[in-house]
This record gives structure tokens, C-alpha cells and sequence, in this order.
């Protein structure tokens, strides 16, 4: 990922996005491919795109408040068997994770925007692939 975003000169909003993904992710859990190629390639897509797109302020704001909701309703999600904090921590994570999302409000970060929703896509109860 790394590599793309500096091939792209991205390199920054790459780690960025690389962060925010890691973090998201180990706080709401999600989807998880039966595969760790497709788990890879996914991570290497969630973290090399969004750099890539420019919105604007009215979308980026959009897109966190959407990606806000989601997380609101949604995490965590499919936690057990993947991470071992007792679930009475839960609450905590969802916290965590929404309040790294309504930061982006301030930041008005159109990558970490694209990230949180592409995050919140995998906390629905997708069947297996």
C-alpha cells in the first residue's frame, strides 16, 4: 500500500488512510474473507483509493456523517472468534471508533471520510464469501 501511495505521490494521505483503516478496523471489527489474499488485496484497496479521490467539502461532510451512522448503528460487528477484549468493552470501541469519525467533522479529511465508510460497509452481516 505504502509503495502504491508513494508510486502515486500519495504516500501521505496513504498512511493516513493505512491508520485510519487499522484502527477502525481493530475497533468495530467487520467482514471477514475466508481468504487472507482477498483479506489483502481488500486492505491494499481500502488503503490505496481513497487517497486517489478528491471531494469536496459537502461530500466529505456527507460521507462522515453517513459513515458516523453506520457505525452508530452497526459496531461492532462480528468481533467474536476474531478478537479477545471480554464484550463489556464494546461500548468502548464504539466510542473510540465514533469518535475518530466525528473528528473528521473538524479535519474534513475526504480520505479518512472514504475510509470510515468503506469500514462501515463491512460491519453489515454480509454472508461468507
Amino acid at each position: 500500500s505504502l509503495l502504491i501511495g508513494w508510486l502515486t505521490d500519495r504516500f501521505g494521505e496513504t498512511l493516513l488512510s493505512l491508520t485510519a483503516f487499522i484502527l477502525l478496523r481493530m475497533g468495530s471489527g467487520g467482514y471477514h474473507f475466508k481468504s487472507p489474499i482477498v483479506c489483502m488485496l481488500s486492505t491494499i484497496f481500502v488503503s490505496t483509493i481513497p487517497p486517489l479521490i478528491d471531494l469536496s467539502r459537502e461530500w466529505t461532510t456527507l460521507v462522515t456523517g453517513t459513515s458516523l451512522l453506520l457505525f452508530l448503528l452497526l459496531a461492532p460487528s462480528n468481533m467474536r472468534g476474531y478478537h479477545t477484549l471480554p464484550e463489556k468493552y464494546y461500548p468502548v470501541l464504539k466510542l473510540f471508533c465514533t469518535s475518530m469519525i466525528a473528528s473528521n467533522f473538524l479535519i474534513n479529511s475526504d480520505t479518512v471520510a472514504l475510509v470510515s465508510l468503506l469500514q462501515g460497509i463491512s460491519l453489515f452481516k454480509w454472508k461468507e464469501v
